[in-house]
């Protein structure tokens, strides 16, 4: 028997392990970028072994097809007991058993089951009211959009019971739903979300208080990425009586609030020869005085498209650079209203009356994958950050008549929000870093401290209270405050990969994935059980 030439293996496999320590521990990198290095490092490693197995081991080849085939026997064992179902925000996938139900079929399973009350909820939806008596009363209460009604992340007009420790929060209702990343807007006790329900891409209405559906608008479309996911990402918008929302694939539907009657729709990248962004449409329509605007990220005036709210004709269109994943924002910098529009090339202000730009800073990584909601912290500063090495910058956006400038006070790699916006309190900005709650200070761009790992998550802000919707699906009540970290609770709301946005509505917390949504009771009077 001829003996084992061992070294090789050893060679390879401290390399590779000395590698692998260097991605994740010494080299300062983000950590999608250090799991695709561990990729590239990994996968040769294993090849390199195996070559070493089969030609330059010395053993006998009766005992190196052994080895063989032991190694092809555990892969196909575990082939037949996992297969991957998704990947997490650091792009490790997520395993489960084969024959488990995939998220789909136990959904389709659900609605089915609740279709035998399909005529009730029919003829409620109907009773809600008509075209002609349906408009909708937003208040500060009402959370109509994504993130809320400035799109901050900030619950205002409402309270939260804190103690959960001794009266744990118990769900209204749960229920499996459709695939996506869309989060709910909720006006009147109406929640409207998106949802992928097989081949049909789904505008649906759920009651809030109960979770019952009580319509469901549907086009046929799906959106199909492996490392995202499938289905729509896009949030609702509810204005005056009309829903306004934008499908995985660029379809942009306006339907009637109450009963989700089809007012009019534009299929936005096909009228206009505009190509799919890598992981899909993320629009959440901005609509104010009487148009709605998205970012078609089109070449010549394709960029920017207003269309009236009310018939859906095209009112004006502007120049913007390539579309990434962040939601327009309509705020004022420097005592003047604009559209702020951070796509994949940087930050720019636009005229909300014709679209034209006023300024723009660049900001960009190699992706352009600009997916967190700008803050303005001040009269005339801008705050941004993103991911893939690059980190923040807050700009101080200054005009003289129609001469605009957009100047860096300070920029740092320690702040990186990837598709996870962050919160505003005051001088302070609290957000996840890299899936670690942080909170920096505006003024300086002072990292002050960094506790909790969340995952790629989302969080909104109650007062002085941080409500962490985790990747996992649990939910953490963290202090907002500059001084430490403190996590003062938390529970598992919903199971299942989670990067939507969490919604709060007169102190009721909805949150949702791809596999289910659910919703809380957070009222300070609320009885204990």
């Amino acid at each position: 028997m001829r003996r084992l030439r061992w070294w090789p293996a050893l060679a390879i496999a401290v390399l590779t392990v000395a590698s692998e320590a260097w991605i994740w521990f010494v080299w300062p990198l983000d950590r999608t970028i250090q799991t695709m290095y561990s990729y590239m490092v990994g996968m040769p490693a294993v090849l390199a072994l195996a070559l070493w197995w089969v030609f330059f081991s010395h053993l006998a080849w009766r005992f190196r097809l052994i080895g063989i085939g032991i190694v092809a026997a555990c892969m196909a064992i575990l082939g037949c007991l996992l297969r991957i179902d998704e990947f997490t925000g650091e792009v490790f996938p997520i395993f489960a058993w084969r024959w488990s139900p995939h998220r789909e079929a136990v959904a389709a399973a659900y609605f089915e089951q609740q279709a035998a009350t399909a005529p009730k909820t029919a003829k409620k939806a109907a009773d809600l009211g008509t075209p002609a008596d349906s408009r909708l009363l937003i208040t500060d209460a009402d959370w109509p959009e994504y993130r809320g009604r400035l799109r901050d992340g900030i619950v205002r007009d409402a309270a939260i019971r804190t103690d959960w420790e001794a009266r744990p929060p118990q769900a209204l209702w749960r229920h499996p739903v459709g695939l996506g990343w869309s989060s709910f807007a909720i006006v009147d006790g109406l929640a409207f979300t998106q949802e992928q329900r097989q081949d049909q891409e789904a505008i649906v209405c759920y009651d809030v208080w109960t979770g019952q559906q009580l319509w469901v608008h549907q086009d046929t479309a799906r959106f199909s990425e492996a490392l995202g996911g499938d289905g729509p990402r896009g949030t609702p918008t509810v204005y005056d009586r009309r829903i306004y929302a934008v499908g995985g694939t660029g379809i942009l539907n306006c339907l009637e609030a109450r009963t989700g009657q089809k007012i009019w729709s534009h299929d936005v990248l096909v009228e206009n020869s505009i190509p799919n962004l890598s992981w899909g449409r993320t629009d959440s329509p901005l609509v104010y005085d009487d148009i709605v605007v998205i970012n078609a990220g089109g070449s010549n005036q394709q960029g920017l498209l207003a269309f009236h709210r009310e018939t859906g004709k095209p009112v004006w269109s502007a120049p913007s650079d390539v579309a990434s994943y962040a939601a327009l924002q309509l705020n004022e910098v420097d005592g003047v209203r604009q559209i702020l529009v951070f796509d994949g090339a940087g930050i720019a202000g636009h005229d909300p009356q014709n679209g034209r730009q006023l300024w723009k800073h660049p900001w960009t990584n190699n992706p352009k994958v600009n997916g967190a909601q700008p803050f303005v912290t001040n009269r005339d500063e801008v705050l941004i950050s993103n991911s893939y090495g690059v980190g923040s910058v807050l700009l101080q956006v200054k005009h003289e008549q129609n001469n605009w400038s957009a100047t860096p006070r300070w920029e740092s790699k320690r702040f990186r929000l990837k598709f996870n916006s962050g919160v505003l309190q005051g001088h302070y900005v609290y957000g996840l870093d890299e899936g670690i709650l942080a909170c920096l200070d505006v003024r300086d761009g002072k990292l002050l401290w960094k506790g909790g790992r969340y995952g790629f998550g989302q969080s909104v802000l109650i007062d002085k209270w941080l409500l962490v919707l985790a990747e996992s699906g649990e939910v953490a009540l963290v202090r907002a405050e500059p001084d430490q970290f403190t996590e003062v609770a938390r529970f598992q709301a919903i199971n299942g990969r989670t990067w939507n946005c969490p919604a709060v509505w007169k102190g009721l917390l909805l949150v949702r994935n791809g596999d289910e949504a659910a919703c809380y009771d957070l009222r300070p009077n609320t009885p204990a059980p």
